[in-house]
């Protein structure tokens, strides 16, 4: 009788781990494919900053999306360095007469160090 009771009460107690582990996995997923288009956009801006070209992939709307739906916790890093971003962007260079952007300096070295910045923040949002 006492065996009947503890086993149920462990099987009871392993099925609530179980459970919760899975329903906090599914809650990731939400909040995971909110991040998943600033990633990509993050990745790609840093390919084309490899081979010397820059296009400003991520836009304020990125951030509104991200500030809709993350915690103000996890949101309050990425606007920091998105402001940094963006600041820096600004500062790199300037596109001439062709549209072509021309970085001044050490401009792309810059852009590049805040693009990895704010991917590695984005990156932690799993």
């Amino acid at each position: 009788m006492t065996e009947a009771l503890l086993s149920g009460f462990l099987g009871t107690l392993v099925g609530l781990l179980i459970g919760n582990r899975f329903a906090l996995g599914r809650d990731k997923r939400k909040e995971y494919n909110i991040v998943m288009p600033v990633r990509t956009k993050l990745i790609k801006g840093l390919v084309d900053l490899e081979s010397g070209y820059y296009s400003n992939p991520l836009s304020t709307n990125d951030l509104i999306m991200l500030k809709a739906n993350l915690s103000t916790r996890q949101i309050k890093p990425i606007e920091k360095l998105f402001i940094i971003h963006q600041d820096t962007a600004r500062s790199a260079g300037k596109s001439d007469v062709f549209g072509n952007y021309l970085f001044i300096g050490d401009g792309l070295q810059n852009l590049t160090v805040a693009s990895k910045n704010l991917l590695a923040v984005v990156l932690r949002l799993k």
